[in-house]
């Protein structure tokens, strides 16, 4: 007498997840600087120590020198009320600030050691001064995108934080023992970001669209709703 295996329903999305791994992978990602001194992921230091002729010194920030970045998300605290004999809590935005970690790799032009004292020098000057109040706007204009993608290049999100300045750095360590890249981790503060989402409509034959569109606001607002 056969007997008959009891099977799970997984359904066609899961089943179709299960053959093809639609995953996110944690490497298909960019990063790019925008409102840098020379546009987007370029920049320029202006030389004052040569005495006839400036040299100054121009870098372009490539993809390939992030290794990583750690995206901070908004968190929440309780507030509550007391009605009577009960007590309703509601959430509350936490007033923590958003930072933005990168770890980016040296290359053989130092690209990444002018690209932190140009950070540096938008906040103090060579001889450890504070900008004026007036540079304010300027030292806190840097945004910073983060493009989410598919493994055939199809964007999927994009998130992009505002305000963006220089917070900590890590210290470089440079061994005649050690074959190791040079890597620095940059953690940025930033004031606010938005999110962008993407999708392709599958009405339009693989043609893509954009999809849902949500933006997160500095603490003391509140995260608008996406709809």
């Amino acid at each position: 007498m056969g007997y008959k295996m009891a099977k799970i329903k997984l359904g066609n999305s899961y089943s179709n997840f299960l053959r093809k791994k639609e995953i996110q992978r944690a490497y298909n990602f960019v990063v790019d600087f925008h409102n840098l001194n020379g546009g987007i992921d370029t920049f320029t230091i202006p030389d004052h120590n040569a005495k006839h002729n400036h040299i100054d010194i121009h870098r372009t920030l490539m993809k390939s020198h992030v290794k990583n970045v750690v995206l901070p998300q908004y968190q929440f605290e309780s507030e509550g009320q007391e009605l009577g004999p009960s007590v309703r809590t509601f959430p509350k935005l936490a007033r923590k600030p958003l930072d933005l970690k990168i770890e980016m790799i040296e290359d053989d032009e130092h690209t990444i050691g002018y690209f932190i004292q140009y950070l540096q020098n938008s906040i103090m000057n060579e001889f450890g001064v504070y900008r004026p109040v007036y540079y304010a706007k300027d030292r806190k204009s840097l945004k910073i995108v983060v493009t989410i993608f598919k493994v055939d290049g199809e964007k999927v999100a994009e998130y992009s934080y505002y305000n963006c300045y220089l917070q900590t750095v890590s210290e470089a360590t440079y061994d005649y023992s050690s074959n190791e890249a040079i890597t620095h981790n940059i953690s940025f503060n930033t004031d606010y970001y938005s999110v962008k989402y993407y999708r392709s409509d599958p009405t339009l034959s693989g043609e893509k669209t954009n999809g849902l569109e949500g933006d997160a606001r500095s603490a003391g607002q509140d995260a608008s709703r996406i709809t």
